[in-house]
């Protein structure tokens, strides 16, 4: 694959060549997103976000991560992001 991109602290959208569908991710949790491409020959990109665990976490205790994920066109991806984000 090709080197990922760097983390970065925005939520990230893929989208179609076309741009008519694409996908995008947003966590009130995050403290980064990347992406990888796989290469043409695996016709794969993915989208990650990443949190950092909290301090003073004992065994058994259960942990909460909130991720939302929207799909459509861009338009749509970036306006369903940043209702989730100013819902939380």
């Amino acid at each position: 694959g090709t080197l990922p991109a760097p983390d970065q602290r925005r939520s990230v959208i893929l989208a179609s060549a076309d741009q008519s569908v694409a996908v995008g991710l947003y966590s009130p949790d995050a403290t980064a997103y990347g992406s990888w491409d796989f290469g043409a020959a695996q016709k794969t990109t993915k989208i990650n976000v990443m949190a950092v665990r909290r301090s003073g976490i004992r065994a058994g205790v259960t942990q909460r991560f909130v991720s939302y994920v929207a799909v459509g066109s861009i338009p749509e991806v970036v306006a369903a992001l940043r209702l989730a984000r100013r819902q939380h």
